[in-house]
């Protein structure tokens, strides 16, 4: 094993515990901040740490900043660039051992999500959630001066989209295209298996595995991942519903099943879909519903999706329905188990349209359609 090697285990064996989860303190990444900045005037330092909110709330403006220390804003600013400029191009960052680690920590965990990442994840791989708001303004400052992690700035991705230096954008553009044309041949979310099945020969031809495929998916703009695990293009109602009609359709035809409006606000609650809205009110999903005709009002109170089949009507219209569509006389069990395939009714309802409105019967007593019924 090489030093470097020995190097790179030494740091991961600091980010994780047994279980997998971070370990390094914010106070590692803090530290390194002072060793950073020790060469420099303590006004500087100063500026520079209420410029991005180190050990404090949140970044102050270059106007606070300026008005707390006399100074004009440009003045602030001016102080700012210079001193990262200088940090940069004396390369101090990779010759004090503690920075040069943290910067070591932030490339492996860039590297180990394929040299692409949304900055929000690498905050979560590194920081607990407790010190991940304070940990992005540390993050911030070192971002700052460095050449190795780069911010993307492309509209093809996430804002918050980190690279290495060495990432190949190219192969990435080439690979989310490809997707897209994928996912708008399928008009339909997908799950990554399939994505994974059916893009063999994008995979084997660019030499991507299957993890390197979902990190690149990860950042993209225009392909996301719905509450359900399906991926999709973001513009689309079964990845991005907005509103009642939108949500309660993805939950029913997730759940697969016809279902009373009262479950689908319950379900519509459960998938995290209205988690900023509060919670969903099951009368206005039924008012929303019932105006929507890829609805179908199939019971007392339950849905179901045209899709699957179901029609609108009364007993007695499915029945003629089912009578015409066969064409040829059906005996009540065949009757009653067609049309409770399409209306959730007790048998017994069934059997009263029946006899009320179906009494035209060939020898072997089996149902006919009446002339009369075919004309309306």
């Amino acid at each position: 094993m090489s030093n470097k090697d020995k190097y790179n285990k030494k740091v991961i064996d600091i980010k994780k515990n047994k279980k997998g989860k971070q370990t390094i303190p914010l106070s590692f990444f803090s530290q390194a901040v002072d060793d950073l900045l020790e060469v420099f005037p303590k006004r500087s330092q100063d500026i520079i740490r209420e410029r991005f909110g180190i050990n404090a709330k949140y970044p102050q403006t270059l106007a606070e900043i300026g008005k707390k220390n006399n100074i004009t804003r440009e003045r602030v600013r001016q102080i700012i660039q210079n001193i990262l400029r200088q940090i940069i191009e004396k390369n101090r960052g990779e010759k004090i051992a503690r920075v040069k680690k943290v910067y070591q920590i932030l490339r492996f965990t860039l590297s180990q999500n394929s040299g692409i990442i949304r900055q929000k994840d690498l905050l979560k791989e590194i920081f607990t959630e407790n010190e991940r708001e304070r940990g992005k303004n540390v993050f911030d400052l070192l971002l700052s001066c460095s050449t190795d992690i780069i911010p993307l700035k492309n509209h093809k991705v996430e804002k918050d989209t980190l690279i290495e230096s060495s990432f190949d954008f190219s192969l990435w553009e080439y690979v989310e295209n490809s997707l897209v044309k994928f996912f708008k041949a399928e008009r339909t979310v997908v799950s990554y298996e399939k994505i994974l099945l059916n893009n063999k020969r994008l995979l084997e031809k660019n030499n991507l595995n299957n993890q390197k495929i979902f990190n690149f998916l990860k950042v993209s703009r225009r392909i996301k991942q719905n509450v359900f695990g399906d991926w999709g293009l973001y513009n689309w109602e079964e990845v991005n519903p907005k509103n009642i009609r939108q949500k309660a359709y993805l939950v029913l035809k997730k759940n697969n099943n016809p279902s009373h409006f009262k479950e689908i606000a319950n379900l519509i609650d459960k998938s995290g879909l209205n988690k900023n809205k509060g919670k969903s009110h099951p009368q206005t999903v039924h008012n929303e519903l019932i105006k929507d005709k890829r609805f179908v009002l199939i019971g007392r109170g339950i849905y179901a999706l045209t899709e699957w089949g179901y029609k609108e009507g009364t007993v007695k219209d499915i029945i003629e329905d089912v009578l015409k569509k066969t064409n040829q006389p059906l005996s009540r069990e065949e009757i009653i188990k067609k049309v409770l395939s399409q209306k959730q009714v007790k048998v017994s309802t069934i059997n009263i349209n029946l006899s009320n409105y179906f009494n035209t019967k060939n020898k072997q007593g089996y149902y006919l359609l009446r002339r009369k019924a075919i004309k309306q």
